[in-house]
């Protein structure tokens, strides 16, 4: 009788997997975003309204290896999610990952 070692094969193809599984859990996770922004103005607590349009073009992915971003670059982003001492938080980002936790998980884990 003989094994026969296909660890390798199945390392990569659970990799493979693992980044496919990423790649389509930041597209939806970025749609899911750009679909929360409202109309403006905004109230306190609520996703962005849109006046330009500029944060909400700007909320892209990247997936480099098995790590994923869902964000923007755009300065000003970061003050709506947090808030200031002047302005009250009008988050979009946390909101869509705590609203798509299971989602996000059943994403990851499928085969």
């Amino acid at each position: 009788m003989s094994l026969k070692w296909y660890g390798k094969q199945v390392k990569e193809e659970v990799r493979r997997k693992c980044a496919r599984n990423l790649r389509d859990t930041c597209l939806f996770l970025e749609g899911h975003i750009k679909k929360s922004f409202g109309k403006s103005p905004s109230a306190p607590g609520e996703p962005p309204g849109v006046i330009s349009g500029t944060l909400k073009r700007s909320i892209t992915n990247e997936v480099e290896g098995l790590t994923g971003r869902v964000g923007t670059n755009v300065e000003y982003g970061k003050y709506l999610e947090l808030g200031t001492e002047h302005i009250a938080p009008r988050p979009f980002l946390r909101p869509a990952l705590e609203s798509n936790r299971t989602k996000i998980k059943e994403m990851m884990c499928r085969p």
